[in-house]
């Protein structure tokens, strides 16, 4: 199982940190690809103090979240990559969370992206765009959802703050329509993957 985690970064000095340092503390091995739409702070830099743990792609203008997520869809397909976890740069995973959502992925042949809860750090209640598209605002909604068995719970769509994605829905989706700069390329590919069932 080849797992790509793809981080979009535009001017992150404040959180590119977190985010990898989670992502490298991952219990099933990843491998972890940047692309960093012309920052003009510390960003690339921070990001380069990690190594070869992380490959780095710098574009030179602002392509946009959907596009820039693109051009690593495609390079990270091209290896042979089986999943592609879309992470935004302001944000950070537990250490199994991207262990579970291969799993799930691998067991429900039906599903083809999937997202782990979003969580506010600070008030440790669903993340507010997260709430707006699931309806979970609470942590007594997760607890209930959590204690019917419902490891998986269904939605439309969910912000792609956190996206697991299989090589299938690559295969029969595509990637994002670049014709959305930045927001609303996740609610226009929930309704293409709708259209493709």
């Amino acid at each position: 199982m080849k797992i790509a985690v793809i981080i979009v970064t535009f001017n992150g000095e404040s959180v590119i940190k977190k985010c990898l340092s989670s992502v490298l503390e991952s219990t099933v091995p990843v491998s972890v690809f940047v692309i960093d739409n012309a920052s003009n702070d510390n960003t690339r830099k921070i990001i380069s103090s990690f190594g070869n743990n992380v490959n780095l792609i710098e574009n030179v203008r602002n392509e946009g979240f959907g596009a820039a997520n693109n051009q690593m869809l495609s390079l990270t397909y091209n290896l042979g990559m089986d999943y592609f976890f879309l992470l935004n740069q302001d944000a950070w995973v537990e250490s199994a969370a991207i262990d579970k959502l291969c799993l799930h992925l691998t067991n429900r042949k039906d599903i083809s992206v999937l997202s782990p809860l979003h969580i506010d750090p600070e008030s440790k209640k669903p993340e507010s765009n997260f709430s707006h598209f699931t309806g979970l605002k609470t942590q007594v909604d997760i607890t209930s959802k959590l204690n019917n068995g419902e490891s998986l719970y269904p939605v439309p769509l969910v912000n792609a703050a956190a996206w697991m994605i299989s090589r299938k829905c690559l295969e029969e989706v595509g990637g994002f329509n670049p014709s959305f700069f930045h927001y609303g390329e996740d609610s226009n590919y929930a309704d293409r993957l709708l259209f493709h069932g």
